[in-house]
């Protein structure tokens, strides 16, 4: 299951996302080892293990998206689409202009408009 990375995860907490919406986790197995190379999902009745890094799978980081924002005077909806082998993830207004991403992982236009949306205060 694909999910943030550590940098990616450590940039969304200096937002202020809180770790509790985290639905995975690299786990830390001491100074001898440090944290695992692939990150864990967090059983649905437990919380990040202590010293652990909180990270997103693209599922929680789309729960995060609202489906609406507002620029100015302007409201933008929530569009995603799939060209090629490229993951545009935009807000628009009705006459197709807005903001958005482009990559080729959907985790990676997901992760970057909602960095997007947080340096902007939009979310």
């Amino acid at each position: 299951m694909e999910s943030t990375t550590i940098e990616q995860s450590y940039r969304l907490l200096e937002f202020g996302l809180s770790a509790d919406t985290a639905d995975m986790q690299y786990q830390h197995f001491g100074h001898k080892f440090g944290f695992a190379k692939y990150p864990s999902v967090i059983p649905t009745d437990s919380k990040l293990q202590e010293k652990s890094i909180p990270s997103w799978s693209l599922s929680a980081l789309m729960d995060l998206l609202p489906n609406e924002i507002e620029v100015g005077v302007d409201k933008l909806c929530l569009k995603i689409d799939k060209y090629e082998s490229y993951w545009y993830v935009r807000y628009l207004d009705k006459n197709e202009n807005g903001i958005g991403y482009c990559e080729q992982k959907l985790i990676d236009s997901v992760y970057n408009v909602i960095c997007y949306l947080f340096e902007e205060k939009l979310i």
